[in-house]
This record gives structure tokens, sequence and C-alpha cells, in this order.
């Protein structure tokens, strides 16, 4: 069995460069990677990648607000891992079944 031959490994820059090349080339993922030398899996992983960072990127319309490091929250939601939402005051529970969609 031929073993491929191991590539240099991209920079971030340069796999982001290829993922808008492929994306303007019109052609299949399969395609592009093949034309390319790369292995159609790796390059599948990263335009999901790149995919979900731009989707996180989105403005979704809230902001960031600063609390002293001493306030605690009075309840807190994880949305993600390493991304919560902290409430500092009390909120009357309709607000959170809003919230739920319930």
């Amino acid at each position: 069995m031929e073993q491929e031959a191991k590539l240099p490994r991209l920079t971030s820059d340069q796999k982001r460069n290829l993922i808008s090349q492929w994306e303007e080339s019109g052609k299949s993922k399969k395609q592009f990677a093949k034309e390319n030398g790369l292995n159609y899996y790796t390059f599948a992983g990263w335009c999901y990648k790149e995919k979900r960072k731009k989707s996180s990127q989105v403005n979704s319309g809230f902001s960031q607000v600063r609390i002293s490091r001493s306030a605690v929250p009075f309840a807190s939601i994880e949305l993600s891992p390493g991304r919560r939402l902290n409430f500092y005051h009390s909120l009357p529970m309709e607000y959170f079944q809003s919230l739920l969609g319930k």
C-alpha cells in the first residue's frame, strides 16, 4: 500500500485562503481538495471549523457588560462550553420560561 507524502502544516491564514479559493471556485469540496493535493476529510474539517467560527462572530444584538468581580450572579445559564449568561438580580420565573421557549 502506497503512503501519501505528508504536506507541511498550513497556517490559519493559508487554510482560510484555500477555503476562500474553494468558495469562489464553485467546485465541490471533494473536487477542490483533490485538485489541490489535500485530504478531503482534512479540508472539510477546516471548512466546518471556519464556518463555526464565523457563525459565532455574528452580532447577536447583545453587549458584554462588565460587573464587579465581587458580584455574585443570582442565576446563570450555560449556553455552550465557555459561554454563560449571568443574571445579577432576581427576575420573574416567566422571564426565564420565555427564554427557554416554555
